[in-house]
């Protein structure tokens, strides 16, 4: 099973106002057996990780019970909201049913009377891919054996993700082992039991098919011009998750580098987005309505042959022949996209596309 591991799950939430208690939600899920990239995933496709409509205040990103005489009026913290939604969860209504995949789980968590399922669905699966781990599956395969608490004692979770059935490979049992035979700090523990956690999804992930993308997928193109250097966030642009590159567009190539050498990079509807660079808008395209290529794409010449394709925007707030500067707002991310608002930012080369990613992340 894809688990992330704690310090990717932190990643994954911060910004915002889960960010605090990442490490209790993530001991919640743990103990309770439903995968943290799960619980992730429907806390940023329920309601943008608490910002949402009926979340605002009530520390209930999952949307758990609201619509069915629940706690309308939210908990005292996210990771309580968390301890509600994961036993349900593993109640008679769900796992106690044999309810154990994602669309079983949703149909009845958030059925097609209520919502598009399908696409919630895929909504899940890309925000959790935010975390490393893989939301599709939900449950944890039988007892955890998660004892401690995040950032202190992650000895279980860590064996328990290296041995799933309880075997696993000497050495990595023997890795496994270091963690509490070594040195108790805190910094150390957690950073072993993260080396140990990212060598186990990586395995859990060998043979697995990669995501599906928006419907812009296409091959990885050669570098054609040169990249800037990596630039980074300098604080104007609201931080996006990365959800996949180049090799996720690579099943259904559609011969452009717009479609083809490309990052999806996922945030809330309306997520202003900046130019990273000066240069001069050389088209927008017009209105697209449906889902897949929802919004308007932006292309900018940026000098030296390096040009960027911004797509799936909506208000797009420059015009053709504009000069533009770092900074410069674009437009906001559409709502109804394929997979979820998102900007697909395309790249005229690999090593320019590369250098841009910085500047869009958390």
């Amino acid at each position: 099973m894809a688990v992330p591991n704690l310090e990717s799950f932190r990643k994954s939430l911060k910004g915002t106002p889960m960010y605090s208690e990442a490490a209790a939600i993530y001991d919640v899920a743990m103990r309770n057996g439903v995968n943290p990239a799960f619980v992730s995933g429907l806390a940023k496709a329920e309601s943008s990780y608490g910002t949402a409509g009926f979340a605002r205040g009530r520390k209930n990103p999952y949307g758990y019970g609201v619509f069915s005489g629940g706690p309308n009026n939210g908990y005292g913290s996210y990771a309580d909201a968390t301890e509600a939604m994961t036993k349900g969860l593993r109640g008679n209504l769900y796992y106690g049913a044999g309810k154990r995949s994602i669309a079983d789980v949703m149909n009845t968590y958030s059925p097609p009377s209520s919502n598009n399922t399908g696409q919630h669905i895929q909504n899940i699966i890309n925000a959790g891919r935010a975390t490393g781990g893989d939301a599709s599956q939900v449950f944890l395969d039988g007892p955890t054996g998660y004892e401690g608490t995040a950032g202190d004692d992650n000895t279980a979770a860590a064996k328990k993700a290296l041995s799933p059935s309880g075997s696993g490979d000497p050495m990595q049992q023997a890795i496994a082992q270091s963690i509490t035979s070594g040195d108790d700090e805190d910094d150390e523990k957690e950073s072993l039991f993260n080396t140990v956690m990212n060598v186990a999804m990586k395995q859990a992930m060998q043979g697995q098919t990669e995501p599906q993308s928006d419907g812009h997928e296409g091959h990885d193109h050669g570098d054609g011009g040169g990249g800037v250097g990596i630039l980074a966030n300098d604080g104007t642009q609201p931080g996006l998750s990365k959800w996949g590159g180049p090799h996720d567009h690579g099943k259904r190539a559609l011969g452009n580098w717009q479609s083809d050498t490309a990052w999806d990079l996922g945030g809330p509807a309306g997520t202003a987005i900046y130019s990273p660079l000066p240069g001069r808008v050389v088209k927008v395209s017009d209105w697209d309505d449906r889902a897949q290529f929802r919004g308007q794409g932006v292309t900018i010449d940026h000098g030296n042959g390096n040009l960027a394709f911004y797509k799936h925007l909506g208000n797009v707030a420059v015009k053709p022949g504009q000069q533009v500067g770092p900074g410069t707002l674009l437009g906001g991310l559409a709502d109804g996209t394929g997979g979820g608002p998102h900007l697909h930012l395309g790249g005229s080369s690999n090593s320019f596309l590369e250098s841009l990613i910085g500047y869009y992340l958390r």
